[in-house]
């Protein structure tokens, strides 16, 4: 991921603090929001899940929570698993219609919280917005404008990344401005908080010009806190109390603005102002925390500081301890690789390439083996209740057991057929779409050919023009001039993006557009928008890259894996391939072959 992911990964962090809060306004049906989040807390810092789970268990037993709490409980466990985002939605989805939880707003607000972040977790946008809005509802009804807003600026980010990026940005700042004057504590992290929504989202949008203010603001609200803390009302008391851990507070958003401040400044070519940046940066205490290295460390590759880099990720793999079986640790090891490409040393790159490989290899077997795990472990406890229930009542037990094979019965059957009948419709949709996918790309490519045609004709008509064959031709204006050799610039990158295929090297950054046709790159965007349709220009290699995996999916003998077509179509990671595939065509790219060669 880069850089702004991790800035959102923070933001999330910060959103599930979010769950941990608790409401004043509270009334007599809800979550006693002092113990509960003392719990929560509790579980949240668990060293591992069994520890979790063994603490809400026992609660439980014990009547300190009721089903729906430990069914929340337990997602929160599943939560922290960063690989299973899937699997919280699943578990959450029927709390929010138990009666028990419907009268608690509190818990309901906090299940619709981590279910918003999970979403994004997963890459579902639409569904990201609708659980924030529901927040959204909920923080208002609880008299909490701090969350209000926040979770406003959680829906204006997915806005953002689902291409709405006007709308999305309007609702951010218009909960930066509800917030801008407010003095209670809470209202003071909020806001900082949805600063930092903001800037993923400008990141989103290539605005890293625009970056800078709000990281500028965000260091001059943290000034205003650590000079004038009597200024700030409803402080929580272990904070107004410990003047060291509010000052840690603030340098740890104070180091993580100038990480983006460096950010910044890099992608906007003030290589000066950001290497004086990043020295500030490491003058506070929290850069020499493992945290902020990471943050860190992608500014470090826009300066070309790659020693430095690559110094990080050792770092980063000492701290990894035995466990380097993970997404992450993949996703780092393709850092490194570029890194070391960048530095030159290509057979290093090589070398973190083919452990790459191998590591996603190891991850599909370990997957394998956790879900086994889970099973048995459920398995195990679901059999020591049962002996326990049979020894309290054994005739009871064995009635809930007839009725419960039975009712499961029914409704597999019932399932089954729907299931038959959907998968039936589904079919026939993806067919469908697999022949307005074919209608768009041909449309695509008429729609370059006009483009290539009118450029010729301007050609024509210029060189006639010079060669005095033609009085007729009026003189072009300078708009004109601009928008013929902004069309030709444009005509030359997709030339070659389709001609030497560059979407295919995973590497591809801006930067090599620039290298090869000697561009200006702070053209290259806006070149990209005016012609391409695409808001980007990562969408607009993504959609050359999709366009080639479609061929090739459409094309292979079925024997080929997803992941394979994945690595040759340019895409880094099989996760991305998978979720850019089904946000651009309501399928996945399995089912885009299936339906491809059922069509035949």
């Amino acid at each position: 991921m880069d850089i702004m992911k991790k800035i959102y990964n923070i933001v999330a962090a910060a959103c599930m603090a979010l769950t941990l809060c608790c409401c004043n306004n509270s009334d007599n049906t809800e979550t006693d929001s002092d113990e509960f989040d003392v719990m929560l807390n509790t579980i949240v810092t668990s060293e591992t899940p069994e520890k979790a789970y063994s603490i809400i268990e026992n609660a439980h037993s014990n009547g300190q929570i009721n089903n729906g709490q430990r069914s929340y409980l337990r997602a929160v466990v599943v939560f922290k698993d960063r690989e299973r985002f899937d699997s919280v939605i699943t578990l959450c989805q029927p709390l929010v219609e138990m009666s028990e939880v419907k009268t608690d707003k509190k818990l309901l607000y906090r299940i619709y919280a981590l279910m918003a972040n999970a979403a994004e977790g997963c890459g579902n946008y639409a569904d990201m917005i609708q659980y924030a809005t529901k927040t959204e509802k909920l923080a208002k009804h609880l008299g909490r404008i701090d969350k209000e807003q926040e979770m406003m600026g959680t829906v204006g980010y997915g806005m953002t990344l689902l291409g709405r990026s006007k709308e999305g940005m309007r609702m951010i700042n218009k909960g930066l401005d509800n917030l801008r004057n407010r003095t209670e504590w809470n209202c003071r992290n909020s806001y900082i908080i949805l600063s930092k929504i903001k800037i993923a989202a400008l990141d989103e949008m290539e605005d890293f010009g625009g970056i800078l203010p709000v990281c500028q603001d965000i260091i001059k609200n943290l000034t205003y806190m650590a000079t004038h803390p009597e200024r700030i009302t409803k402080m929580p008391k272990e904070w107004a109390d410990n003047k060291e851990v509010f000052s840690k507070a603030i340098d740890f958003y104070r180091t993580q603005s100038l990480a983006y401040m460096t950010y910044s400044y890099a992608k906007t070519n003030q290589d000066d102002k950001a290497k004086e940046t990043l020295k500030e940066f490491y003058k506070t205490e929290y850069a020499n925390t493992l945290d902020a290295k990471r943050v860190i460390v992608e500014a470090l590759g826009e300066l070309e500081m790659y020693d430095r880099m690559l110094a990080i990720y050792d770092e980063i793999d000492k701290n990894n301890g035995a466990d380097t079986i993970s997404h992450a640790y993949s996703e780092e090891l393709q850092f490194k690789a570029r890194a070391a490409s960048a530095a030159g040393d290509k057979e290093l790159a090589r070398r973190y390439l083919r452990r790459t490989i191998a590591l996603n290899d190891s991850l599909h077997k370990r997957i394998d083996q956790e879900q086994m795990a889970r099973m048995l472990s459920v398995y195990k406890v679901h059999e020591e209740e049962q002996k326990a229930d049979k020894a309290a009542s054994e005739a009871k037990i064995l009635l809930i057991v007839i009725i419960a094979l039975g009712t499961i019965t029914i409704i597999t059957v019932i399932l089954a057929i729907r299931i038959l009948h959907q998968n039936k419709k589904m079919k026939e949709k993806n067919k469908s779409i697999v022949g307005i996918i074919d209608k768009a790309y041909k449309y695509r490519k008429d729609y370059v050919e006009q483009l290539q045609k009118g450029d010729r004709k301007h050609d024509e008509i210029d060189e006639n023009h010079r060669k005095g064959q033609s009085t007729a031709h009026k003189e072009k204006t300078d708009e004109e001039i601009e928008e013929d050799e902004d069309k030709h610039l444009f005509l030359l990158i997709d030339k070659a993006m389709r001609e030497k295929k560059m979407y295919l090297d995973c590497d591809f950054q801006r930067q090599t557009l620039v290298d090869e046709l000697h561009l200006d790159r702070n053209k290259i965007g806006r070149l990209i928008r005016k012609y391409s349709g695409y808001q980007n220009l990562s969408a607009y290699i993504n959609s050359y890259r999709l366009e080639h995996a479609c061929d090739a999916l459409a094309n292979d003998d079925m024997r080929t894996t997803i992941d394979n077509i994945s690595r040759q179509s340019g895409f880094t990671t099989i996760r991305t391939f998978q979720r850019l595939f089904k946000d651009a065509y309501g399928m996945t790219p399995a089912e885009f072959r299936e339906a491809k060669h059922d069509k035949k």
